[in-house]
């Protein structure tokens, strides 16, 4: 046996090859992933893959992906919403991944979106957090339409309201400018 640290013979039983490194580094990404995704709304990696089955355009791209098709036809309806990824997607154990998120189908998007609204963070919270973990078309749009509908965070903290339509910026300047000139002006008539 070798001290830690000093480099071990190729071909020495004590010394991993190239293929089981890389088997156990993708082991521990996919052991990870499936842990995030059990904890973001309680996902099992079954339970997406059932669901990536039975979407329409997420079925169609994980039957391309298996079978090994790298060009992708831009013709193809059923991935329409899908193609700035579909060269970048690639799947394990039927569950297609992208930069190394879970492509999430659309029947499993709202119990993430409520997981993900759960502690009332806002928009950017809820995205950076979505963005580290999962993927899916318009993903940005429905957080924002999530944090939007909900009442709660609406009347706690709400977004930057738009300026009140009864008093404009502008008018709002010109009438302390007014005051304070009509109270200038008065001064110097009286004394």
């Amino acid at each position: 046996m070798q001290p830690p640290g000093t480099p071990s013979c190729p071909g020495s039983d004590d010394s991993l090859d190239l293929s089981s490194e890389t088997e156990i580094a993708e082991s521990a990404l996919m052991a990870s992933i499936s842990h995030d995704a059990h904890e973001l709304g309680n996902i099992s990696w079954s339970l997406l893959a059932h669901e990536t089955t039975t979407d329409a355009s997420l079925s169609h791209l994980l039957k391309l992906v298996e079978e090994g098709v790298t060009n992708f036809e831009r013709t193809n309806p059923a991935l329409s919403n899908l193609w700035p990824i579909c060269e970048s997607v690639y799947s394990h154990e039927g569950v297609l991944l992208y930069q190394d998120r879970l492509v999430v189908p659309s029947s499993l998007r709202p119990q993430i979106l409520k997981h993900l609204h759960a502690a009332h963070q806002g928009t950017s919270a809820m995205e950076r957090r979505a963005r580290a973990i999962v993927f899916w078309p318009g993903m940005s749009k429905d957080i924002l339409e999530t944090r939007e509908r909900c009442a709660d965070c609406n009347r706690n903290a709400p977004s930057q309201l738009p300026p009140s339509p009864y008093l404009p910026h502008h008018r709002r300047h010109r009438s302390k400018w007014f005051s304070l000139t009509s109270f200038t002006t008065a001064a110097a008539t009286t004394s």
